[in-house]
C-alpha cells in the first residue's frame, strides 16, 4: 500500500493547480446556469429534456478533455524545467490540449457516462425494491416511505420516533447496507477513469479492467476512498462557519480543489501501478 501517493499527489497540485483547476471551474458555472432552469420545471416537457441533454452532453465534452488534462499534467512531473517561464508554457500548452481530449475521448466517455448512469440508476431501484419488502415485512408504513423523499428532517425525526424496536432495526439495516453497497460500489468504479485514459477506450473492457485492479489494490483503493471521504467531510462542515453570505465562495472554491486533488491522486497512483506511458493510449478496437 503506497501511502506516499496523497504527498506525490499534493506535490503536483501545488505546482498545477491554478491551471488545471479553470477546465473545472468553467464546467461549473455552466452547469448552474444550464440547470437553473430545470429547478424551476414542475413536469418533464421537451424544454426539459433540451436542457437536460444539452447539461449532459457538456458534461462529458469537460470530462473527456479535463481527464486528458490531468493525464498531461502527470506526464509532467518527472521533467526537469530550465526556467519558469518554460515551466509555464508547458502548462499553458496543456490546458490547449483540453479539445484536443474532447476529440480523442468523447465516445468512450459518453459511452462510459451512459453505463455509469444505468448501473447506478438498476442498484437504486434493485435496493429501493429490497428496502420496500424489508419495510413491509415490519409493517413500515408506507407514508414514512414517502415522507423519506419528500418530507423535512424534522418531520422524519419525528416519525422515527413512533417506531417500534423491530422497525427501528430493519430501518437501521436498510440505512447501513444502503452505505456498504454506495461504498462498494464507489470503489469498484474508483479506477474507471484512468483504466479509460490510459490503457483502453473501449468503455466495457475498461469497466471490467477496473474492477480488476480494485481487487489487485483492494487496501489501497479503500484508503483513497476513506482518506478523501473525509477531507470532503471537513470541507461539507466548513461550510457551516460561512453562513449564506458571499464568504461561501472560500467553500466553494475548496470543494473545487479538492476534486482537482482527488482526481490526481487516483491517476497518479494508477500510472504509478501500471508502470506505463503517462502519454498516448492503448487502443483495443474502434469505439
Amino acid at each position: 500500500m503506497n501511502t506516499n501517493i496523497f504527498k506525490q499527489s499534493a506535490s503536483i497540485f501545488k505546482d498545477n493547480v491554478m491551471m488545471i483547476i479553470q477546465p473545472l471551474c468553467l464546467w461549473a458555472l455552466v452547469s448552474m446556469f444550464v440547470a437553473m432552469p430545470l429547478y424551476t420545471k414542475k413536469g418533464i416537457d421537451l424544454g426539459f429534456i433540451f436542457a437536460s441533454s444539452i447539461l449532459v452532453l457538456c458534461f462529458i465534452t469537460f470530462l473527456a478533455g479535463w481527464y486528458y488534462c490531468i493525464k498531461l499534467t502527470i506526464a509532467n512531473k518527472n521533467k526537469d524545467f530550465e526556467t519558469p517561464e518554460e515551466k509555464n508554457l508547458a502548462q499553458l500548452g496543456i490546458l490547449k490540449n483540453f479539445f484536443v481530449g474532447v476529440g480523442e475521448y468523447i465516445l468512450p466517455v459518453g459511452i462510459a457516462t451512459i453505463l455509469y448512469g444505468g448501473i447506478s440508476y438498476g442498484l437504486f431501484v434493485g435496493y429501493k425494491y429490497i428496502a420496500i419488502q424489508a419495510f413491509n415485512n415490519v409493517k413500515i408504513p408506507d407514508e414514512f416511505i414517502k415522507l423519506i423523499g419528500t418530507g423535512s428532517q424534522e418531520q422524519i425525526t419525528q416519525y422515527i420516533q413512533t417506531l417500534s424496536t423491530d422497525q427501528l432495526a430493519t430501518l437501521s439495516g436498510v440505512m447501513f447496507g444502503g452505505i456498504i453497497i454506495y461504498f462498494l460500489f464507489e470503489i469498484c468504479i474508483l479506477w474507471y477513469g484512468p483504466t479509460l485514459f490510459y490503457t483502453t477506450k473501449n468503455p466495457i473492457a475498461a469497466l471490467f479492467k477496473a474492477i480488476v485492479f480494485t481487487f489487485k489494490n483492494f487496501f489501497t483503493s479503500i484508503m483513497i476512498v476513506v482518506v478523501m471521504g473525509v477531507l470532503n467531510m471537513i470541507i461539507s462542515f466548513s461550510n457551516l462557519f460561512f453562513g449564506n453570505s458571499f464568504l461561501l465562495f472560500i467553500p466553494m472554491m475548496l470543494s473545487l480543489m479538492y476534486f482537482v486533488y482527488y482526481v490526481l491522486t487516483v491517476f497518479l497512483y494508477y500510472e504509478q501501478t501500471q508502470n506505463i506511458s503517462p502519454v498516448g493510449a492503448k487502443f483495443d478496437r474502434q469505439v
